[in-house]
């Protein structure tokens, strides 16, 4: 599997030279103020690009865009919090924090997470897909090891497993596989080569 490769000093540079000679942004002196961001002389919302900047060694941690004071267009996040998913919801994070230095590109729209994300290791591959609609998970997850292979797919709606379930060993082995329905387990699952059987599943073709 191909690796991103991002220099960070490259893309400051280039903020600081788009910006003139006042320089980037920092999304630390802009003014939250009920959820919005204000230029801290007019008290407006604020509309450009910014940058955010670790407070310990002023390395580059975020780039993005605001529009009327939100989040807006394309992000990149260059130290990234991001934790395997350990239940049936988004929010059911890992205890562990799987690597420091990890990546996460995508877009806002209006303050909220929209459309496809990638989230990579500190190395540049893949670690995770996932579609967002208004700052939820939904749609088709996928996760993977370092080496390419995959260790997770999953259906989500509302921040919710609902569909398809499956998590692998090495070599794209099978772990468990199931269906869920809002985030409860339904129909028929295979745990460590062990059949289970719970409530039948609704018809996920249609609205359920």
């Amino acid at each position: 599997m191909e690796k991103l490769r991002i220099n960070k000093n490259i893309i400051l540079l280039t903020v600081i030279l788009v910006g003139g000679c006042t320089g980037p942004v920092y999304l630390e002196d802009l003014l939250l103020e009920e959820g919005r961001y204000l230029h801290p002389r007019t008290g407006k919302s604020y509309t450009g690009s910014a940058v955010k900047m670790a407070p310990e060694d002023h390395t580059l941690v975020m780039d993005l865009n605001l529009v009327d004071g939100l989040f807006h267009g394309p992000y990149t996040n260059y130290d990234a919090e991001l934790y395997y998913i350990a239940g049936p919801l988004r929010t059911d994070r890992g205890a562990i924090v799987i690597e420091e230095g990890m990546m996460e590109m995508g877009r806002f729209d209006q303050g909220l997470k929209s459309g496809m994300v990638m989230s990579y290791y500190g190395d540049g591959t893949l670690f995770r897909s996932v579609n967002y609609q208004a700052g939820k998970w939904e749609g088709t997850l996928s996760e993977f090891r370092k080496n390419g292979e995959k260790t997770l797919m999953a259906s989500f709606v509302n921040d919710e497993m609902h569909g398809f379930f499956e998590s692998y060993w090495l070599n794209d082995e099978i772990l468990r596989s199931g269906s869920y329905d809002r985030g409860e387990r339904c129909g028929i699952w295979f745990d460590y080569g062990n059949k289970n059987e719970y409530d039948p599943c609704p018809d996920f073709g249609v609205d359920s």
